[in-house]
């Protein structure tokens, strides 16, 4: 991002629920530099490409569970772009229409988290989602193992709700057989860079896992420890 994004899309560029922001300024080259005070970001959902958060008030339990809203309705255009592409490549119908009741499961899940953060007095920011041509398949194929093989696949195991856990099962379950339609229709070099982006997210899985959540966040979510999260997440 450049220098007139605001602090608050600076600092979820991160990928952290931001505590605070400030202090925006530029750098040697015409880099902006800003300071981001953030916490726990184990987390899940299935981020779209170019996907704008806005901040969150509230205690720590509340811009956690305002966060994961944020991320659960961006899931909803998330797969209405996957089903919109798989069409565009002539993919098998059963695939488009699993993707789209995705899509409504999203919208359920918003819902939960968004009435749990409400309830702890927050209340999740807008999302903004820039949707563009569908890509090629190798790129869909990309964020496919980093949303869904990842993300999605450690989300069914700590997922807060049993029936958000069910779903997000399933959705991982619909991106490994859009990954099994995908990867025969790619040569070799982008079979062997879609391996080293699902490598790549596995690794910052681990790592975003291994920082300990607030006390508050295991207390009240019932989140696990940095060691079981990390335990999680090696066996995706």
């Amino acid at each position: 991002m450049g220098p007139d994004a605001s602090c608050e899309q600076l600092c979820a560029a991160a990928n952290r629920i931001i505590v605070s922001c400030s202090n925006i300024s530029e750098v040697d080259g015409g880099l902006v530099a800003v300071d981001c005070e953030t916490t726990y970001a184990c987390g899940t959902g299935r981020r779209p490409a170019e996907l704008v958060r806005a901040s969150v008030d509230g205690d720590v339990v509340g811009r956690w569970l305002a966060e994961a809203a944020q991320l659960e309705a961006a899931s909803v255009p998330a797969f209405e772009i996957v089903a919109r592409e798989l069409r565009a490549h002539d993919a098998p119908a059963a695939l488009i229409a699993r993707a789209l009741e995705s899509a409504d499961d999203e919208r359920r899940h918003a819902r939960i988290m968004t009435s749990l953060a409400r309830a702890h007095g927050a209340t999740p920011g807008p999302v903004r989602v820039i949707v563009r041509e569908p890509r090629d398949l190798e790129a869909i194929a990309r964020e496919n193992v980093v949303e869904g093989l990842v993300r999605e696949a450690y989300g069914a195991r700590v997922a807060i709700d049993p029936a958000i856990a069910a779903d997000e099962l399933r959705h991982a379950e619909l991106a490994a057989f859009v990954h099994d339609w995908i990867r025969p229709r790619l040569p070799y070099a982008a079979r062997r860079r879609v391996d080293e982006a699902r490598a790549a997210a596995r690794a910052q899985l681990v790592a975003d896992c291994a920082v300990e959540p607030a006390p508050a966040l295991r207390h009240a979510l019932g989140l696990p420890d940095a060691t079981r999260a990390v335990e999680l997440a090696h066996l995706i």
